[in-house]
C-alpha cells in the first residue's frame, strides 16, 4: 500500500468512527461538520508526522504516538469547545475509541 493510500484509508476509517461516536454522544448538524473538519486537519498531519518521525528520525514509536495523540486531543478539544458538550472529554474519548479500533484492525 502506498503512503498516500495508507493515509487516505486511515482518514476514511477515522472519519467514519469519530462521526459515529459523535452521533452517539448526541452531536448533531454543525457539530458533525466540526468533527469532520477537525479530523481532516489532524489525522493526515498526525500520520505524516508519525511516519516522518519513526522512519526518518528514528524516534521511539510509543512516545511519538503518545505525543501526537495528546496534540490531536488538544487541537480537537479546542476546535469543538464551543459546539460540543464536555469538549475535552469528548476529544479524549473519541480519539481513544478511533485509535483503539484502528489498532485492533491493524492486528488482524
Amino acid at each position: 500500500m502506498s503512503p498516500l493510500t495508507a493515509i487516505l484509508a486511515a482518514l476514511a476509517l477515522t472519519l467514519a468512527l469519530e462521526l459515529i461516536f459523535a452521533m452517539a454522544w448526541g452531536v448533531r448538524k454543525e457539530g458533525l461538520l466540526v468533527v469532520a473538519l477537525m479530523n481532516l486537519m489532524t489525522n493526515p498531519a498526525a500520520n505524516v508526522l508519525y511516519d516522518f518521525g519513526v522512519q526518518l528520525l528514528g524516534l521511539p514509536p510509543l512516545w511519538l504516538t503518545l505525543a501526537l495523540e495528546a496534540a490531536v486531543v488538544a487541537v480537537e478539544g479546542i476546535c469543538c469547545r464551543e459546539i460540543i458538550r464536555r469538549p475535552w472529554l469528548f476529544a479524549l474519548l473519541v480519539n481513544l475509541f478511533s485509535y483503539g479500533v484502528g489498532a485492533l484492525i491493524q492486528k488482524m
